[in-house]
């Protein structure tokens, strides 16, 4: 065993000798791991940086595929999306073919399953290397994607159709008061008088949305004007029923009873009235769960005046060939839809819908009960003019839908759509839009 002098000595004798080495070792070891280490620094800084841009153009895809789903939402079938985004986009410092930036935007998104309200956004741009130009000349991409769905219908419980530049489809003339806080209420028709609120008129909604301008002012609520057409949100939803076989469940031998008597209809179809039912003062027609259709061509109509009442819970009026309703006075009208589809006992193939008045049949239609009426469920007559006045529940939570050519209130009257959610009718609105990727 070597004693601890010698062998310091021969220690540093073999130290000194390796450091005083000439053969240039050393610096070929340095020369090789400097790139490396040059390199490993180059590319966390620049990763840093990339990762930094990829953030900030992500937060710039999100605000425009939101803004983008949006403009699907407020505008409809005029909607740009591509406009849209490239603006907000722009306005954040990223406008598309300047500076190696592009905003790409597609509607549906190019891939995946999505609505086809959907926006997909991605803002990319390319990079030339900076520390890292030492390794790479090429540039490369950084970019953001997004992908926002436009806002699910919702709130609207009035929309009136009619889309002719002339024509006003929302009108409240006189001195009705109308309270809706809870609805919001659509005009497609793009007149600078889309909806009309005359006289000393007082009218509360939620919003209103009109394509064209509004004459007159809001008691409460936020106007949209400008905005894009509604889509109808039954249009196409249920085959229109026909009477091809000329039949007559109730006819002038066989009226049904308007003295409160429960009237059944058949378990496994409608019933089909063939004569005009008229209501007077006292009367009372209570109709059984199931589905009523009034034949224009064989008289069919339904006619209320005075205190006369019309009762159904569970049902669908449809007035097909021209019949048409009238229900005024003070009489109690209180009708609810079906909310589940159903094709036997009892036959009720139309949830949502309380009266529905096909496309075909544009007779107009009067609906004033007064404040004993209550209708939950929709009352759907897509090419009529309806004229209605009355409440919209005799208590708690309603859904009343009114969906029509044109609509007139004539009288006070409260629409609320906060028990919808279980009455089955088709929900419409604008709603915000979401980010989904």
């Amino acid at each position: 065993m070597k004693d601890g002098p010698s062998f310091s000595r021969s220690l540093a004798t073999r130290l000194g000798s390796y450091v005083q080495d000439n053969t240039g070792g050393v610096m070929v070891m340095v020369a090789i791991a400097a790139p490396v280490m040059v390199g490993l620094a180059g590319l966390a800084v620049e990763g840093g940086y990339a990762y930094a841009q990829h953030v900030k153009m992500q937060s710039v895809a999100d605000v425009a595929a939101l803004s983008a789903a949006q403009a699907l939402t407020r505008d409809g079938a005029n909607a740009n999306a591509a406009r849209e985004a490239n603006g907000v986009a722009a306005q954040l410092g990223y406008l598309t073919n300047t500076n190696g930036v592009t905003v790409t935007v597609n509607s549906p998104p190019s891939s995946g399953s999505y609505p086809k309200a959907s926006v997909e956004v991605i803002v990319s741009r390319l990079q030339k290397p900076i520390l890292m130009s030492l390794f790479r000349n090429s540039s490369y991409t950084i970019a953001g994607h997004s992908i926002a769905i436009a806002g699910s219908y919702g709130d609207g419980c009035i929309l009136a159709l009619d889309p002719a530049s002339s024509d006003t489809g929302i009108s409240v003339g006189g001195s009705p008061v109308i309270n809706m806080p809870n609805c919001a209420a659509y005009s497609n028709s793009p007149a600078s008088a889309s909806t009309y609120i005359g006289g000393t008129a007082s009218v509360a909604l939620q919003a209103l949305y009109t394509v064209g301008g509004l004459n007159g002012a809001l008691a409460a609520g936020t106007l949209h004007s400008g905005v894009g057409p509604m889509a109808d949100p039954y249009a196409g939803r249920f085959a229109t029923p026909t009477n091809s076989g000329n039949t007559c469940t109730f006819g002038r031998g066989d009226k049904m009873p308007v003295d409160g008597t429960l009237v059944t209809p058949p378990s496994a179809g409608p019933a089909y009235i063939c004569y005009s039912v008229n209501l007077n003062a006292g009367d009372v027609l209570n109709l059984a769960p199931g589905t009523y259709i009034f034949d224009g061509a064989k008289n069919g109509a339904v006619k209320g005046v005075g205190q006369s009442s019309l009762i159904g819970a569970g049902v669908t009026l449809v007035f097909i060939n021209g019949a048409n309703i009238s229900l005024s006075g003070g009489g109690t009208t209180t009708i609810s839809a079906p909310a589940a589809s159903s094709t036997a006992g009892p036959y009720t193939p139309y949830p949502g819908l309380a009266i529905w008045q096909p496309a075909a049949n544009s007779s107009a239609a009067q609906i004033a009960g007064g404040s004993g009426q209550s209708i939950n469920g929709a009352i759907y007559a897509p090419t009529a003019y309806v004229s209605y006045s009355g409440s919209t529940s005799l208590g708690g939570a309603g859904c009343t839908e009114i969906i029509a050519y044109q609509i007139a209130f004539s009288g006070n009257s409260q629409v609320d759509n906060t028990g919808c959610g279980s009455a089955g009718v088709a929900g419409f609105g604008y709603q915000a839009p979401s980010l989904v990727d």
